[in-house]
């Protein structure tokens, strides 16, 4: 999956983005750049649907290869990181402060773990998701400066 954050020098990423699965960034910040008032993460699924983490809205944006707008979900949190599974099919995880939320690509929640802190056994602000399956979730706690390894049941 393409994972950008906020601070990506744009026009180098969409070379890279353009060349990699043929998204067109230009016309997604674009898009983004009109409601959006922090895009925090963006990861791409297996039908090049584009998800992206508008954390200062406290939703997740869904946009074609073309950077059309599909669909906007509200979220009861910002979220900080998104994260794909791999296989044909998908799940989204979405980390946040103090907790990581398991939805399935129409954007339902699936379910949700975590509590709020920074001692060990607890998630602090999630600045980045790794999922290799739809089981582990491998967890970048920035303030705790912690990487921590989570498996859901």
């Amino acid at each position: 999956a393409l994972a950008l954050n906020s601070s990506v020098n744009w026009r180098r990423a969409r070379r890279f983005a353009v060349s990699a699965i043929g998204l067109d960034i230009v016309a997604l910040i674009r898009e983004m750049s009109t409601e959006s008032d922090q895009a925090h993460s963006l990861v791409v699924d297996n039908n090049d649907v584009v998800y992206v983490a508008d954390r200062g809205n406290s939703r997740i944006q869904t946009f074609d290869t073309d950077g059309n707008r599909k669909a906007v979900w509200n979220l009861p949190t910002a979220p900080w990181s998104l994260c794909l599974t791999n296989g044909p099919n998908q799940v989204m995880f979405v980390g946040s402060v103090g907790k990581v939320y398991k939805m399935d690509l129409t954007g339902k929640l699936l379910g949700a773990f975590g509590r709020s802190g920074k001692v060990p056994g607890t998630i602090d602000s999630i600045h980045q998701l790794a999922c290799p399956d739809e089981k582990t979730v491998y967890l970048a706690n920035l303030y705790a400066g912690r990487l921590d390894k989570w498996v859901t049941e």
